[in-house]
């Protein structure tokens, strides 16, 4: 695994990042107010986004956002997927979202934690990342049963608290 210990700690290109991703937070808060407001709740939503955007806020006064984005963007490959199978919903793949969801917010976390706490010097880093491992977690609490999905292969369902417009909760494998 590549080290944090040397990584760069700011650039232009991170200030403009976290910028965008700043907006982008208060544009889901206030476009869910208006369009989907059900799906808006307060701990995946409120709490979530407005958390996110002081983690930014301090990251970039400590002059971390380059490791905060270095990090924390492969997190967001999930959330790619659960995006495209609702724009595309013919090629949605319950089963490859679960992996990644499991891969990328619970393994990968708990992969990076030990790096976090020894090498990135902002003593918040590794606190957000294991609240957000511990977040993660919580949305796979839910035992669903087992059925058979549309590949034909039983699966243990899991019931996530992430939603999409108009979307009931997701149900993966």
């Amino acid at each position: 695994m590549v080290s944090l210990q040397e990584f760069p700690n700011e650039s232009l290109v991170s200030t403009f990042y976290g910028a965008y991703f700043v907006s982008y937070l208060m544009l889901d808060l206030m476009l869910g107010m208006v369009y989907y407001r059900s799906s808006l709740d307060p701990l995946s939503g409120w709490v979530h986004h407005l958390a996110y955007m002081g983690v930014v806020s301090r990251a970039s006064m400590h002059r971390q956002l380059s490791t905060l984005f270095a990090i924390g963007t492969p997190i967001e490959a999930s959330t790619i997927l659960l995006a495209a199978g609702h724009i595309f919903p013919r090629t949605r793949r319950d089963w490859l979202f679960g992996a990644v969801f499991f891969g990328v917010r619970i393994v990968y976390p708990l992969l990076i934690l030990p790096e976090l706490f020894q090498h990135v010097e902002m003593r918040m880093a590794w606190r957000v990342a294991f609240c957000a491992l511990l977040m993660h977690v919580y949305w796979f609490q839910r035992p669903k049963g087992s059925e058979c999905n549309r590949d034909g292969i039983v699966w243990f369902h899991l019931e996530l608290d992430i939603r999409a417009v108009g979307d009931d909760p997701m149900t993966i494998p």
